[in-house]
């Protein structure tokens, strides 16, 4: 099974170390692959709650998406990814409109992965409904 699936599969079964050994080494396999661990890496530190590094891994991430509305071949779900996951470390800090507009970016713009988006549209109605949030 290669690293990334892996790696996920860890994280599924909230196995952290391991998750964080898979993609260890998959940086080391694939350096060129540097934003698919990046991604890895950001959804491990949200799971430990590591909102200020989950920041930190997405920023580059996020900053070579903006301004993208067709993204190229294997990048839109990497910026779906990641605008999903800023979302849950914004609405972390209490930023939910910040936190809406990027669940709304990952389920409109980035909607190559469908479990993303349905994650990323199942937080946004929240925030809706229940938060009584609108997009600044």
């Amino acid at each position: 099974m290669p690293a990334p699936c892996l790696a996920r599969a860890y994280l599924s079964l909230d196995q952290l170390p391991a998750a964080e050994a898979a993609f260890a080494q998959f940086t080391k396999a694939y350096p060129n692959a540097k934003s698919l661990s990046e991604i890895g890496l950001a959804r491990l530190a949200v799971s430990r709650k590591d909102f200020a590094e989950a920041n930190r891994l997405l920023a580059p991430i996020l900053a070579e998406a903006d301004g993208v509305v067709i993204a190229d071949k294997g990048k839109g779900g990497i910026y779906g990814q990641a605008f999903y996951l800023m979302g849950m470390v914004k609405e972390n800090g209490g930023a939910y409109p910040e936190a809406l507009r990027d669940y709304l970016t990952a389920v409109t713009l980035f909607r190559n992965d469908k479990a993303v988006v349905a994650k990323a549209q199942q937080r946004a109605d929240f925030l809706v409904k229940e938060k009584q949030v609108v997009v600044p």
